[in-house]
């Protein structure tokens, strides 16, 4: 896999906030790292979007009554 981290943390979540950016600083692609490390940042934050917000949004795509993107919670 090209974009591959070239570490892993044990389990499917990092133990912790450091272990996270541990991994994400070891991602080859600085791009990306930089995107997924802004993204945990938002959502240790509190910054996240409901899953059932964004499905509702994009279910409603090409159809006569599109919402508008959803926000932060």
């Amino acid at each position: 896999m090209k974009n591959a981290p070239t570490s892993v943390v044990a389990g499917s979540k990092a133990s912790s906030q450091t272990d996270r950016k541990q991994t994400v600083e070891a991602t080859p692609d600085r791009s990306k790292g930089a995107a997924v490390r802004e993204g945990v940042q938002a959502a240790d934050e509190g910054r996240t979007v409901p899953q059932n917000s964004v499905k509702a949004w994009l279910e409603s795509w090409g159809t006569d009554e599109e919402l508008p993107p959803p926000g932060c919670a």
